[in-house]
């Protein structure tokens, strides 16, 4: 159940808008309003420079001029109203609050959870071969098996994801560091750690033999003082919850 009083003051919104058809009709209505009105105006505007105010009267009063302006102007009035119950019904919402997060649905808030009950952030990534670009997806797993997502189509998406981060290395950042110290392995997804080695799935790699543990776009990388064909020298992002905190603890052990 939402429960948006328990989440405190709100911080920061961010919007994202849905670009299926409201764009599409959007765009047409405008493209279509703007020749049915634009070309008649021009060209009457064009008679009249060109002959002077005696032609007004026969420009304006013929039927070749209004009605492609009357179409113009429906179909503009049209893309505004499409468009503003785009803008206030349709786009999706995350707010950042002090003690959580609530997601909306243009003005129906749908869900919230606070911070304490989020314990890990995924990131994916999946490419369309047909737009030629490349969505990626955040999802936020949290407690009762709940899972929240957003992609980068969220306004400033990058700042609520340094947030989330902040957010969750709070929670458990020190609980991974706890285990450690205790001799625990501790797993993020595919990769794991411990006070001896580093691991990716079985295959583990020890702390005396790694030269550093990086981060790029995609994958994790697991850099060997040594190159051995048979070891899996990098794994996935997306196969990493909580990627962030296994690389700053990775980097930790590295001697």
């Amino acid at each position: 159940m939402a429960d948006l009083a328990s989440l405190g003051q709100q911080k920061t919104r961010y919007i994202a808008f849905s670009i299926g058809w409201n764009l599409f009709a959007v765009s047409v209505f405008l493209l279509l309003g703007g020749l049915l009105f634009g070309v008649p105006v021009v060209d009457a505007l064009r008679q009249i420079v060109t002959f002077g105010s005696s032609r007004i009267d026969n420009v304006l009063n013929t039927e070749d001029f209004w009605i492609p302006v009357a179409f113009g102007l429906l179909f503009l009035v049209g893309a505004l109203v499409v468009g503003i119950n785009w803008a206030v019904r349709q786009h999706r919402g995350i707010a950042t609050h002090e003690h959580g997060l609530a997601f909306y649905n243009g003005r129906t808030l749908e869900s919230t959870v606070r911070w304490v009950d989020i314990y890990a952030l995924a990131r994916s990534r999946n490419y369309d071969v047909r737009q030629r670009v490349t969505h990626i997806k955040y999802t936020l797993y949290g407690d009762h098996k709940r899972s929240f997502s957003f992609t980068q189509v969220i306004s400033g998406h990058e700042a609520l994801v340094t947030e989330c981060q902040r957010q969750i290395d709070r929670q458990v950042g020190p609980l991974y560091e706890a285990r450690l110290r205790d001799g625990q392995r501790v797993t993020f997804g595919e990769v794991s750690l411990d006070s001896r080695a580093v691991y990716i799935g079985d295959y583990a790699t020890p702390w005396s033999e790694v030269r550093g543990v990086q981060a790029g776009a995609n994958t994790i990388v697991i850099q060997k003082k040594t190159i051995s064909a048979e070891a899996p020298q990098s794994v996935t992002i997306d196969r990493v919850p909580n990627w962030w905190i296994f690389i700053r603890m990775a980097q930790k052990q590295v001697r």
